[in-house]
């Protein structure tokens, strides 16, 4: 008999379209994006906040705005999102959704970028 082995638990996606939407249409969202500083400093969805996965825990949910805020998490191409949406569900949040194809389809679909590290 196999052991019994749960499934990662399933979010919501956003596309960038959908997102981008949101973000020139003053709708209240939250970005997230939990890579590492260098890799945010290089580039990243304008508005975006930087907190790598690694250390969601430990800075808690103040930065984010707080449990009820609706959250859109990325990364480079989706696990560390993933990993970060299952802290975040953990931590209280219930509005978490990814972005569908994360950086690697931001970028590749020629959408706005800032750059530099975290203010």
């Amino acid at each position: 008999m196999w052991p019994f082995r749960r499934s990662p638990p399933a979010f919501a996606a956003i596309s960038p379209d959908e997102l981008e939407a949101a973000r020139t249409g003053g709708v209240p969202v939250r970005i997230l994006d939990v890579r590492t500083p260098a890799e945010f400093a290089g580039g990243h969805i304008p508005g975006a906040i930087n907190i790598p996965h690694t250390e969601l825990r430990s800075r808690g949910l103040d930065e984010i705005g707080g449990a009820d805020r609706r959250i859109v998490v990325t990364c480079a191409s989706g696990g560390r999102a993933r990993t970060a949406a299952a802290i975040l569900r953990e931590m209280g949040c219930r509005d978490i959704l990814l972005l569908d194809g994360h950086m690697s389809r931001w970028c590749a679909e020629g959408r706005p970028l800032a750059r530099g590290p975290a203010g």
